[in-house]
C-alpha cells in the first residue's frame, strides 16, 4: 500500500502546455487535410480508365474484339502506382487521421468488390460495367462526404445515372458511357482537388 501511494505522490501533474499538447493532437485525428496525393488517385485512375474505354472501344469497333479486354491491362498500371502512392503518403503523413483509416478501408472494399466481379463476370453475361458505375458512386459519395468536396458528391450522382443508363444499352455504348462517367466524377473533380491541395501547402 505504501508503495502504490508513494507512486502516485510522484507523479508529476500535467502542465498546461502538455494539456494543449495532448488536446491539439487529438484534434489533428479527427481532421483531413487534402493533399496533392489525394488528387492524384483521382486523376490518375479517371484518365487510365477513359484511355481503357476509349481503346476497349476502338478494339470493338475494328473486329478485335475478342483482343478488347486487353485495353484493361492498363489497371495494373494503376494497382501498382497506387501501392507506390500509398507507401510515400505513409512515410510522409506525420499524423494518420481516423478519416484517412476510413479512406484506406473504403477504396480497398471498392476494389475486392471489382475483382470479385471480374472474376465472376461469366456468371451475369458480363454485364459488369454498371455493377462498377454503382460502387462508383457509392465510393466517390462518400469520400466526398469525407472530404466535404462538393465536386465528388455531384460525381457519384453523375456514376448512379451512368450505371442506370448503362443497364439500358450495349456493352459498346456501356464504355461511352464509362468514359463521360470518370471525365465528370474523376478527371474534373480531381483537377479541382489538384488546385485546392495547392492551397493548403
Amino acid at each position: 500500500m505504501k508503495e502504490f501511494i508513494n507512486f502516485t505522490m510522484e507523479e508529476k501533474p500535467i502542465t498546461r502546455n502538455e494539456s494543449l499538447l495532448i488536446i491539439e493532437s487529438m484534434i489533428e485525428t479527427t481532421k483531413k487535410k487534402i493533399t496533392k496525393l489525394d488528387s492524384y488517385y483521382s486523376l490518375m485512375w479517371g484518365y487510365l480508365v477513359l484511355i481503357a474505354s476509349f481503346l476497349n472501344y476502338y478494339l470493338l469497333s475494328t473486329g478485335y474484339g475478342n483482343q478488347s479486354y486487353l485495353a484493361w491491362c492498363l489497371m495494373i498500371v494503376g494497382a501498382v502506382a497506387s501501392l507506390a502512392l500509398g507507401l510515400k503518403q505513409k512515410k510522409s503523413q506525420k499524423i494518420s487521421t481516423y478519416f484517412d483509416k476510413v479512406l484506406i478501408f473504403l477504396w480497398s472494399g471498392f476494389m475486392i468488390c471489382i475483382l470479385i466481379l471480374i472474376l465472376n463476370m461469366q456468371f451475369i453475361n458480363f454485364q459488369i460495367i454498371p455493377l462498377i458505375l454503382l460502387l462508383y458512386g457509392i465510393a466517390l459519395f462518400v469520400n466526398g462526404g469525407i472530404l466535404k468536396f462538393t465536386p465528388q458528391i455531384i460525381g457519384a450522382i453523375v456514376a448512379w445515372i451512368g450505371c442506370f443508363i448503362a443497364f439500358r444499352v450495349e456493352m459498346k455504348e456501356q464504355l461511352l458511357v464509362t468514359a463521360a462517367v470518370v471525365v465528370i466524377a474523376y478527371i474534373i473533380p480531381g483537377h479541382i482537388l489538384f488546385n485546392k491541395a495547392q492551397k493548403n501547402v
